[in-house]
């Protein structure tokens, strides 16, 4: 039985985040409805992802797996 690690502990919030979700969705919401409809828009600019940076977020994703669960 695998125990969760306290060491991935991820409460603090990002600069500008905040904390009441209700608040989050309504400032989500208003910047996309300001937004051109496009996968570029939802996706931030990566809607071309490299080979190279799959394998990269793949490696960064087991190292958290092992260490969070």
């Amino acid at each position: 039985m695998s125990k969760k690690k306290e060491s991935c502990d991820v409460s603090e919030r990002m600069e500008g985040e905040r904390e009441d979700p209700n608040e989050r969705q309504t400032i989500t919401r208003d910047y996309y409805s300001s937004r051109p409809k496009t996968f570029d828009t939802m996706l931030g600019g990566f809607t071309q992802v490299h080979d190279a940076d799959i394998e990269e977020s793949k490696q960064l994703l087991q190292t958290l797996l092992k260490v969070c669960f």
